[in-house]
């Protein structure tokens, strides 16, 4: 039977009730529209007068929710002392995977290396408000209290985190092609690449964009190896990060051309020119030989990451994503192309061997999405 929550917890559930409602509206509203992307910030923005107004008795309420009638008087609170620092290493690394969900622009690693690295200690708990800084006020809060983050990780759950940060690699794999077409036609650029495009990115001819989008898919398959260290993910983040893969297999594809045909720019290309460096899609499908690469800069691309997903991710996405990318590779002209139909004939390997077993192409679906070496 469910109670009335006492005087004392309704500052701390009135905030959590805020986090179920925008997250509850922007998946609804992204289930609509076909994409989890969220920008939901200038919304979660208006939690900042709340804590400010009540910044003094919020910590003593969250150490209520949850507790014991009796522990209802806490006296003047303290910042608590997490017991060890891998405690600590746990708890920040989940708090910039939450936090970095209402990014728009920064993963989980790029958060902490630019707003928890330059975290200044706690003296007191009147230090935790951050002058009009929602997220460094939510990053204090949970850091220094064991019940507001409990339920912070609660009402923004791992699987939800995933799902944001897979879309974000997405969208930068998108970035790397388009500027690899604007290269392409108009050669490099002067200055600045942009206010919104990595200055490293600058210049992205055929080598770069490769390298780009093989470093990519590495960071999402060693973030799922991460995440599901202690357990799987729900099927809706494994899904969302299988067909963000063959997204990006399939842009690929697309780009089996020379990118420099009809450009406006003269370049200068050097005689006997490898094939590979004027397309995107025989630069990635024939990888490096050579042993001093890293196993996930030199494997088939994305194909080799695919044969650990579970049997329900294979049979609602894979295989039919997988048998028309095999069809698309088979209908052009790969003549001059061996590498072209050693890759097709790899994706034809994976679908034999899931049409054939009543298991998924893996012995278990907790198996890494790591490279072969």
């Amino acid at each position: 039977m469910g109670t009335e929550p006492c005087k004392t917890e309704s500052n701390a559930l009135w905030l959590f009730g805020r986090f179920h409602a925008v997250l509850r509206e922007d998946q609804q509203g992204a289930s609509s529209q076909g994409s989890t992307q969220i920008e939901v910030t200038s919304r979660l923005s208006g939690l900042y007068p709340f804590i400010e107004e009540r910044h003094a008795s919020l910590p003593r309420d969250l150490n209520t929710v949850g507790g014991d009638e009796e522990d209802d008087d806490l006296g003047e609170p303290v910042v608590e002392d997490i017991d060890s620092s891998h405690q600590l290493d746990t708890r920040i690394d989940n708090l910039c995977d939450i936090l970095s969900s209402f990014d728009k622009g920064r993963t989980p690693s790029e958060y902490k290396r630019d707003v928890v690295d330059n975290e200044q200690p706690l003296s007191s708990l009147s230090d935790i408000l951050v002058p009009e800084n929602i997220s460094g006020t939510i990053y204090r809060l949970a850091i220094y209290d064991e019940a507001f983050y409990r339920r912070l990780r609660q009402v923004v759950p791992p699987e939800f985190c995933a799902r944001q940060y897979y879309d974000k690699q997405r969208q930068r794999a998108q970035l790397a092609v388009q500027l690899l077409g604007q290269y392409a036609q108009i050669g490099p650029q002067i200055g600045h690449a942009g206010d919104h495009v990595p200055e490293q990115w600058k210049d992205m001819d055929v080598p770069k964009c490769a390298q780009t989008l093989r470093l990519l898919v590495h960071q999402m398959c060693e973030d799922c190896d991460r995440r599901t260290a202690n357990g799987p993910l729900d099927i809706g983040a494994t899904a969302f990060l299988a067909r963000t893969l063959t997204d990006i297999v399939q842009v690929v594809c697309y780009h089996n051309r020379d990118i420099y045909e009809g450009s406006s720019w003269n370049r200068n290309q050097e005689a006997n020119e490898p094939e590979r460096e004027r397309n995107l899609y025989a630069h990635l499908i024939n990888p490096p030989l050579d042993p001093s690469f890293l196993p996930w800069m030199r494997d088939y691309f994305v194909i080799d990451r695919l044969r650990a997903f579970p049997a329900n991710v294979w049979r609602q996405v894979l295989f039919e994503r997988l048998a028309t990318i095999k069809e698309n590779i088979e209908q052009r002209d790969t003549n001059s192309m061996p590498g072209s139909r050693a890759y097709a004939s790899r994706i034809g390997d994976l679908l034999h061997d899931y049409s054939t077993t009543a298991d998924e192409p893996s012995s278990s679906s907790a198996q890494p999405l790591r490279a072969s070496a």
